[in-house]
């Protein structure tokens, strides 16, 4: 199978003339990531707390549109929308306890997802050193994050490397969005 580019194509979608909506898009991601990374504690509790307010706001959504149309599934509509209610306002009541919780299901997540990956990687693919090195150490990550999923430590890691995440997110978007302007202005394709 070949590629073929067509001369002239650009490899960066040109924005016209709202290029600064992702710039800026990923200046407050860079903003946020830096936030994330420098107070993990503090902004994962925010975020929660943030998150519940949308539980309860699509929970009430989910709860009128199922009362008021009645389709197939308006009771799993319901259900999910008191559920929703119910923990954001559990959350909300209790933003400590709800990050807890929330932390425990991510790292349960993390945990299973790493230990699963690392287990095929070991029973399904080709065996070389560097897959059985790497599967290895996916299964430890795995069941360092099954074994003690209240560290703190292991909550602040996390935190930071979603803001290191979100920090390389934001500047390639904002990069991107000025190279496009920088070289539609200049009549580059980029």
């Amino acid at each position: 199978m070949s590629v073929s580019a067509h001369r002239g194509a650009p490899w960066i979608e040109i924005a016209d003339r709202d290029w600064w909506l992702p710039a800026l898009w990923g200046i407050l991601s860079v903003l946020l990531g830096l936030w994330l990374f420098m107070q993990p504690v503090v902004s994962s509790i925010v975020l929660l707390t943030m998150t519940a307010v949308f539980w309860i706001v699509g929970g009430c959504a989910d709860i009128v549109y199922a009362l008021l149309r009645r389709t197939d599934n308006w009771g799993w509509r319901l259900a999910a929308g008191i559920i929703g209610v119910l923990a954001g306002l559990l959350v909300l009541g209790h933003p400590l306890y709800g990050a807890v919780v929330a932390v425990t299901f991510l790292y349960v997540a993390i945990g299973v997802s790493a230990l699963i990956s690392g287990l095929l990687g070991i029973v399904l693919q080709h065996h070389s050193l560097s897959r059985v090195i790497l599967s290895l150490l996916q299964i430890a990550i795995g069941l360092l994050f099954l074994l003690n999923p209240l560290d703190v430590l292991t909550l602040i890691a996390v935190v930071q490397g979603l803001g290191i995440v979100t920090i390389i997110g934001g500047a390639a978007t904002a990069l991107a969005a000025f190279l496009s302007r920088t070289h539609r202005h200049a009549g580059v394709a980029i």
